[in-house]
């Protein structure tokens, strides 16, 4: 009723104009509107309705005013009409930092802050490691995650979060430098390649930030779309080379997001277009018939094309129930370029036009069809180029101590701090022999194989179980080949 009465002056975004003047949020409303006294006079009247057919009265002590590019001297005036307080950006609402600049390390001085709070000196003392990665994994890599869904992580926080989150892995807490024996990437391997599960913070941020991608090609309504669609002209312009200056930081990195490397070629490698009516593809942009952008297949039919921007369902019709093509040219071809128009028309034999249903986005990844930060995190970290380990795999399934678990890890993939390993890395040692029966060097499969005591060991264990001894040569034989 207000924006047909034109009670207040709604904010207009964007080429189309779309109005914004209130968002509501749980018990918070916000109302947007120009700079004007007649603005400002009618909100406080609306308030005012709202009180006495309500019966709830504003707190004015909690409403606040603020402006954008306007002077001091006009907001206090328009506060004195509220009886409201001032506020000047940037400031912080639901916990956000609302004109601040992400890219900046000060932005994320808080989420670091919390991420340092939970850790102390003593946990680190007192924790297996274990548990350290237990930790790590349930709390320190999500406390991050209210402001990584919103915001790209700029690579120094990204550098910051590892190292706070690998001195704490190795050894928080303890007096002097502590070794890390195995690289960050190898942590943030999935279990069954020979990692330990680790969110990698700028992998998962990527994935975080495709969940927007994805809402805005596939959600059909919303505001917020509505505002991006006006000012920026929708996801398609994502992939336009260059980058507008006058566009938002929170745009340029869904660009930077869309032509990501772990995405492929960029974000439209990951799902594939549900053909419906035709109406929201483009016919030469997207890549709709699986064998990429008809723009670039057909680089010379598009170039004499004269409906470049046309959608799918504006070059044909249906016929007796059948669709038929209807491609418009802006001259006759060569002799040359026939072909080629044969091929394009033998290729759009394939496509199939459902009439009423409206065209959609298939994730590609994980057989779900819609788009899942679980599953994307997954295709961005590149799992499916690498060859799992079976033997990691039966190991972190074994029904044992998990500390045991882990030395067998540390084991396999050879880093324990043996004497060899420690001479290896710079550290001082007495000598390199082993400890128990000081003939050979202490490497891993000498300490637990070829020693004497630890063949001794080995007897006892398989004595116990009632295993014969041949079946513990296979057993040392297959470790050690896999180290």
């Amino acid at each position: 009723m207000t924006e047909e009465k034109k009670l207040i002056d709604s904010l207009e975004v964007g080429k189309t104009k779309v109005k914004v003047n209130m968002l509501q949020y749980a018990d918070d409303t916000l109302f947007f509107c120009d700079a004007n006294t007649k603005s400002v006079f009618n909100i406080k009247a609306i308030l005012q309705c709202f009180e006495l057919t309500s019966g709830h009265r504003v707190n004015c002590l909690k409403s606040i005013i603020g402006g954008m590019g306007l002077n001091q001297f006009s907001l206090q005036r328009f506060a004195s009409i509220l009886n409201c307080d001032t506020m000047v950006a940037p400031f912080v609402y639901l916990g956000f930092p609302v004109s601040g600049s992400h890219k900046r390390c000060a932005f994320w001085n808080g989420v670091i802050e919390k991420v340092q709070a939970r850790l102390s000196r003593w946990k680190g003392r007192c924790l297996s490691m274990t548990m350290r990665i237990c930790l790590i994994k349930s709390v320190l890599s999500f406390i991050p995650l209210f402001f990584v869904s919103l915001f790209k992580l700029p690579s120094r926080v990204v550098d910051k979060l590892v190292i706070i989150k690998r001195n704490f892995l190795w050894g928080w807490g303890s007096d002097g430098r502590k070794i890390a024996w195995a690289s960050w990437k190898k942590v943030c391997k999935p279990c069954k390649f020979g990692g330990l599960g680790i969110i990698d913070p700028k992998l998962f941020n990527l994935a975080l930030l495709g969940k927007w991608i994805w809402r805005l090609g596939s959600e059909k309504g919303g505001l917020w779309k509505e505002v991006l669609v006006s000012k920026y002209g929708g996801w398609r312009n994502l992939g336009g080379e260059g980058i507008r200056t006058r566009s938002s930081l929170w745009w340029k990195d869904l660009k930077e997001v869309w032509a990501s490397e772990g995405w492929g070629r960029s974000f439209e490698d990951g799902f594939k277009w549900k053909v419906g009516d035709g109406k929201d593809i483009s016919f030469w942009e997207d890549n709709w018939l699986g064998c990429d952008a008809l723009k670039r297949v057909f680089s010379r039919l598009f170039s004499i094309s004269s409906t470049k921007e046309a959608m799918v369902a504006e070059l044909g019709s249906w016929i007796n129930g059948v669709w038929g093509w209807q491609l418009a040219w802006r001259r006759f071809f060569f002799d040359w370029e026939k072909p080629l128009e044969d091929q394009l028309l033998q290729i759009l034999l394939e496509a199939r036009l459902v009439p009423g249903e409206a065209d959609s986005w298939v994730w590609k990844v994980g057989g779900l069809q819609m788009f899942s930060v679980n599953y994307a995190y997954i295709h961005v970290r590149k799992d499916r180029e690498v060859v799992s380990s079976p033997i990691f795999s039966r190991l972190w399934r074994c029904k044992v101590v998990p500390s045991d678990v882990l030395t067998a890890w540390r084991m396999l993939d050879n880093k324990l701090a043996t004497r060899v390993n420690l001479e290896r890395r710079g550290v001082s040692v007495e000598n390199s022999l082993c400890c128990l029966c000081g003939k050979e060097d202490e490497s891993y499969r000498h300490l637990f194989f070829n020693c004497c005591f630890a063949w001794r060991v080995w007897c006892l264990c398989f004595k116990c179980l009632e295993f014969r001894l041949c079946f513990t040569l296979i057993l040392s034989q297959t470790l050690i080949n896999s180290g």
